[in-house]
């Protein structure tokens, strides 16, 4: 269901989504220059993107293994037998542990996920086990899914007009340095990282469009080294780009999730997240080692759509989609993007 207060865009809005979303550091006068409009107005529509919700957060994009992280997996449960002030009691507990990065409630085979991260296995199995407990004899279901990649689809959901700014002239919110298709390392290990850089990593997960003075004065680091660790974590690949987190239900769009399993076949896996690129509600995938392979996310304006989409994949790939389930996020109660990086990051 749908938001009642929904936050109607204009193209000066989606124009400044589609910037964001790919250089969330941009100085908003060469923001002005790159959508075509002026700085007064630019400046009025982020602000106000911010204070209706529409824009929740400005992030760096970051590698896991990079600051330590080697365990991440999906946990989906069945809670029954609970009120709805029992419920969010429980989902507030759970929000409240620091490995757990994402808690969402849905609608479906199961009503609560989560997405924990972890470095060892060890602290893996202690917050599996702590959930259990937590839930005691109100969990019906746990299935615990290792996830092997997580990747982005189309994250424009809202545009409904071609629209493509001119990313080869940005030059400010350090996008020379963001690696392109193509060019990122991908690190398979963590690399070396102090106090400084656990200190500015904790901060840009929250703050990432925050000035280098005013990140400077939040953790006591002089800017001029807050400048140079950031360009180096763009050159290593541990920041990949700077982005931004939208509500999609304050601008009209449920997000669905889709499971699926194959069979086992990488070459329909491989087809059907080709042909999820070419489909514009479809936001992102999971791809994880366990019955449902691949699982979708999907931004949709009402259930039909999203029926219609289901059929259509059903349609072309009859032969490999062996089973599938659907699933409505009803509300995100936790999302942040990677846990404190002093918690996981390897100790001496």
């Amino acid at each position: 269901m749908i938001n009642q207060k929904t936050v109607k865009l204009d193209l000066i809005d989606k124009k400044i989504l589609t910037v964001l979303l790919g250089n969330s550091r941009i100085n908003l006068t060469e923001l002005s220059k790159i959508i075509n409009h002026n700085y007064p107005t630019v400046r009025d529509r982020v602000g106000k993107l911010i204070d209706k919700g529409v824009i929740t957060d400005f992030h760096p994009v970051v590698q896991f293994p990079g600051i330590g992280l080697r365990r991440y997996m999906s946990i989906y449960m069945t809670i029954k037998n609970v009120d709805i002030e029992k419920m969010q009691n429980l989902i507030k507990k759970l929000c409240e542990n620091p490995f757990i990065t994402q808690v969402l409630e849905l609608e479906g085979k199961w009503n609560i996920s989560l997405f924990l991260t972890t470095n060892f296995i060890r602290e893996a199995y202690d917050t599996i086990c702590w959930v259990q407990e937590v839930c005691g004899n109100n969990l019906a279901d746990l299935i615990v899914m290792p996830t092997f990649t997580i990747s982005n689809l189309n994250r424009k959901f809202f545009l409904d007009t071609k629209y493509e700014p001119n990313w080869k002239s940005m030059k400010t919110g350090y996008y020379p340095l963001f690696k392109k298709e193509g060019e990122i390392v991908h690190l398979g290990q963590p690399i070396k990282l102090t106090q400084e850089d656990f200190n500015i990593l904790n901060y840009l997960k929250i703050n990432g469009r925050d000035s280098l003075g005013e990140i400077s004065e939040a953790i006591g680091i002089d800017h001029q080294t807050i400048d140079y660790k950031i360009k180096k974590y763009l050159q290593e690949s541990l920041i990949t780009y700077f982005t931004i987190e939208i509500d999609s239900e304050k601008i009209g769009y449920n997000k669905h999730l889709l499971f699926l399993n194959l069979g086992g076949s990488k070459e329909a896996k491989t087809k059907i997240i080709e042909d999820l690129k070419k489909i514009p509600e479809a936001y992102h995938y999971y791809e994880y080692l366990n019955y449902w392979e691949l699982v979708i996310t999907f931004c949709v304006k009402d259930q039909q759509h999203l029926k219609e989409i289901i059929s259509n994949l059903q349609k072309k790939y009859s032969g490999s989609i062996k089973n599938h389930e659907s699933m409505w996020i009803v509300k995100k109660h936790k999302n942040i993007h990677y846990p404190n990086v002093d918690l996981v990051y390897p100790k001496k």
